[in-house]
């Protein structure tokens, strides 16, 4: 903020680095899992290890740019992930909540009957423009640019 970013360029300089980050990690994970496991489709093990990453960091950001503290975030983060994945893969909260993409994709990959995956793409790629629309709206009201006052002339 001191050297002239506006908010939109502060959030996109969170987002990208995290992006490249987790989905060089998660395509190690995808490479792991298929070394460990026979999946019946490894593009659909590939495409569930891929659709986490801008899912996970667009929510990262939306519930950084809602909550306040850290430490309330982190639970709320920890809470709807741990509640989806305690969830049976036909329950019908899944499709309410952001990770069914993934889920479904690691579904298919395992053999098991799962979305199409047409649906199982606009459903997550919805839900990361949703979060990031809620990150930038967040970041807008919270990051503010104050204009400085001119500096008292000299005598």
């Amino acid at each position: 903020m001191l050297i002239g970013f506006r908010p939109a360029e502060l959030m996109l300089g969170r987002f990208l680095p995290l992006l490249v980050g987790g989905t060089a990690f998660a395509a190690l994970v995808g490479v792991a899992m298929t070394l460990a496991s026979s999946p019946v489709s490894v593009a659909a093990l590939f495409g569930s290890c891929l659709l986490v990453p801008p899912i996970a960091v667009s929510l990262g950001l939306a519930v950084a740019a809602v909550l306040p503290h850290d430490l309330e975030g982190t639970l709320v983060i920890i809470g709807l992930v741990g509640i989806q994945l305690a969830l049976s893969g036909g329950a019908w909260v899944n499709g309410i909540l952001p990770m069914n993409g993934p889920i479904q994709l690691a579904y298919l990959a395992g053999g098991f009957p799962a979305d199409p995956v047409g649906l199982m793409l606009v459903h997550s790629l919805v839900y990361v423009v949703a979060l990031l629309a809620i990150a930038a709206a967040g970041w807008s009201l919270r990051v503010r640019v104050r204009r400085g006052r001119p500096a008292a002339p000299a005598q």
